[in-house]
């Protein structure tokens, strides 16, 4: 759970601190973005080579090289003004960042499901959601925090003693995990990588005509990828799990639910401008509702999780998480400011009740040497779902005007989220795997 808190704070975090290095390193607004953009899309395109690493060579080895390679990382970046090319040793260092963090990530469900039993493995899920969710919520105010008292160079800084103790109790308890049987392949690793990274950069830049240049190279990557998947016995997407319903539908919905949260995340804000004429420190108060109620619930829905149908709490969470939405895609000028909370709330709720239970389900379809991997897909299908339902809010705030788009938006989250929550109620004739 400290290692998952300090990826999420890296990603979290840092954006607070841009316009200080934009202006100490002499760079544009815009190029110091890739300063997010670096970790971004080193996590992205690593996390499933890495996840099948972990499922062949040990998730325990994974995690421990993440949360080092994380650690020297983050000091590499406090020291970067000190070398001679401080902006592109700040990237570089923030894509080795990225790639420790990946490690981490990676493997993190896996090492979860190795050490609860089966029985509390929905409390574990739900306890790493609560402690991933307080991150969120909280790592913008503790980077203003370290900004207001030091540099942009002690916020990074502050992440290497953390990861040095997740990597010596790493060391001293984490177990061994069963491994998988077979070889890594770089080639289909480079192609998979591949097809990721042009893939994000043809989101990134959707309303850009090289965008299209983007999106036939990832689908180039793609296809060359997957002929060499479907040749060779040593596979990076667990392709046997493409049989199982049951895995299928709650990836599916999991992915919905990622689009749905960026989506309504990017739009309420410029909706709470718009229509209500909130400044930025009350629209931030008037959203605090959302991660709260999810820290405080998604112990509680993992633990749940364990006892009850986590396809009923899903269906019911998501639509939860739906009739929020739409609430809030209906507010108007004469809305009370503390109404504002049951919307909100209800989202944090909903969601929260929706993912441990599903990740749970994930879990348990998937064999425990390929549970790595699906760890990976999980993670994958989070980044860039948060990138597409990043692309589609732009896209309805630059078609329409601010309060008529980001309504627009919200709406639509709140029909992904309805949609995801269909998914849920797939029954599959088969048990899970134990």
């Amino acid at each position: 759970m400290l290692g998952a808190a300090l990826t999420v704070l890296a990603s979290a975090a840092i954006g607070i601190a841009l316009p200080t290095i934009a202006i100490e390193l002499g760079v544009s607004p815009s190029m110091s973005t890739w300063v997010v953009n670096a970790y971004l899309f080193a996590t992205v395109v690593s996390l499933l080579p890495l996840a099948v690493i972990g499922d062949l060579y040990g998730h325990r080895r994974v995690f421990l090289a993440g949360v080092s390679l994380f650690g020297l990382a983050s000091l590499s970046c406090a020291v970067a003004e000190l070398t001679p090319w401080p902006f592109a040793t700040l990237l570089i260092s923030r894509a080795l960042q990225g790639l420790g963090a990946a490690g981490v990530m990676a493997v993190n469900m896996a090492l979860l499901r190795a050490t609860h039993p089966l029985n509390r493995l929905g409390q574990g899920i739900g306890l790493n959601g609560m402690v991933v969710a307080a991150t969120n919520a909280l790592g913008p105010s503790v980077a203003g925090y370290i900004l207001s008292t030091g540099t942009w160079q002690s916020l990074f800084a502050a992440f290497v003693a953390p990861a040095a103790i997740a990597f010596f109790a790493g060391r001293a308890s984490l177990p061994q995990t069963l491994r998988g049987i077979g070889k890594f392949d770089p080639v289909s690793a480079m192609l998979q990588a591949g097809a990721v990274a042009f893939f994000i950069l043809m989101l990134m830049g959707i309303s850009n005509p090289n965008s299209l240049l983007a999106l036939a190279a990832s689908v180039g990557f793609g296809i060359l990828f997957i002929r060499r998947e479907l040749k060779s016995h040593d596979r990076l997407l667990p392709y046997e799990l493409l049989k199982n319903s049951l895995f299928i539908f709650s990836f599916s919905a999991a992915g919905a639910s990622f689009v749905a949260q960026m989506m309504a995340l990017i739009a309420i804000p410029f909706l709470l401008n718009a229509k209500l004429g909130m400044t930025n420190s009350a629209i931030g108060l008037a959203m605090t509702p959302w991660p709260l109620a999810a820290m405080v619930i998604a112990p509680f829905a993992g633990w749940l999780s364990d006892r009850l149908s986590p396809a009923a709490m899903g269906f019911g969470g998501l639509v939860l998480a739906a009739c929020g939405l739409l609430g809030v895609s209906l507010l108007d000028r004469g809305t009370p400011f503390l109404y504002l909370a049951i919307p909100m709330a209800t989202i944090g709720v909903g969601f929260a009740f929706f993912t441990g239970p599903n990740v749970r389900v994930l879990m348990l379809a998937t064999p425990s040497h390929r549970s790595g991997a699906v760890g990976g897909l999980l993670a994958v299908s989070r980044q860039t779902g948060q990138l597409i339902g990043s692309a589609i809010a732009g896209i309805w705030l630059a078609q329409q005007s601010i309060d008529v788009g980001s309504g627009h938006a919200v709406l639509t989250a709140c029909v992904v989220a309805f949609f995801a929550a269909v998914l849920c109620l797939y029954k599959p004739k088969t048990a899970l795997i134990k």
